[in-house]
């Protein structure tokens, strides 16, 4: 006799919003101001950068040649917002290695490579009411690994948050607190391996799994690590990639 395992309350609730997600690569100027705003206002509340006219929050890792930033949409609105850094030894660009070069080198030189999500915010008021949102950001770090055949995911992240992570990733600790540039608070590092992170957070997680589709839409049709093919909208130009998480489960996207 076929036995059907339950989904749980979790795995359901995560389903029931992912058909509210949207995603966008922010390629144009006025979509990544938008996020350069959100971006300001959420390090802002967290004590982690000090005011600035501008109110805008931006670095020069947001212009490498292997970032990618991304918007998250519920229900229409700007929710949230994360960077992926496709680092390999093609393309040793990612913010984490300003601060960590001496554990991350090592893996490169190895021949080693790994997604560095950061700047990942939330609006506080969609969080607060959507409190598994972040769960979809994350998603975006997970599949670039899975588009681009990396084999670990990195999160240079707050202490505080590092249990998070542990729960989700299975993630462990490389690296205690350390200063880094541009916040006022420090950051650790931990990392999973991709194969462990399928075989155990993919099963328990269902938005985490996607299709080749879904990933070429936002990431580009090319799984080049070395970025050559890379299509980049002009800057004022309409952004090119946008994907309801509901899209990577249609025919369209088959």
């Amino acid at each position: 006799m076929n036995m059907q395992v339950k989904p749980s309350s979790f795995q359901t609730h995560l389903t029931d919003i992912a058909s509210r997600v949207r995603y966008f690569r922010a390629d144009d100027a006025l979509d990544r101001e938008r996020i350069f705003r959100l971006r300001y206002d959420a390090y802002l509340a967290e004590g982690a950068i000090d005011p600035n006219p501008e109110r805008m929050f931006y670095d020069a890792h947001d212009e490498d040649p292997n970032a990618f930033i991304f918007g998250i949409e519920f229900d229409g609105w700007l929710a949230g917002s994360i960077r992926v850094h496709v680092c390999s030894p093609e393309m040793p660009y990612a913010p984490g290695l300003e601060v960590f070069s001496d554990i991350l080198e090592p893996l490169l030189e190895a021949g080693e490579s790994f997604s560095d999500p950061t700047r990942f915010v939330m609006d506080p008021k969609i969080r607060a009411e959507t409190p598994l949102m972040p769960h979809f950001g994350l998603r975006l770090g997970s599949m670039a690994c899975d588009h681009f055949g990396l084999d670990q995911i990195l999160a240079t992240v707050r202490l505080e948050h590092a249990p998070f992570y542990k729960r989700l990733f299975g993630m462990t600790m490389l690296c205690g607190e350390r200063d880094y540039p541009s916040l006022k608070k420090p950051i650790c590092m931990m990392a999973g391996y991709m194969s462990d992170i399928r075989e155990k957070s993919y099963r328990r997680v269902p938005i985490f799994p996607s299709t080749p589709a879904e990933r070429a839409m936002l990431y580009g049709p090319s799984t080049d690590r070395s970025m050559r093919n890379r299509p980049v909208a002009a800057a004022g130009s309409p952004s090119g990639a946008h994907q309801d998480w509901q899209d990577s489960k249609s025919p369209r996207s088959a």
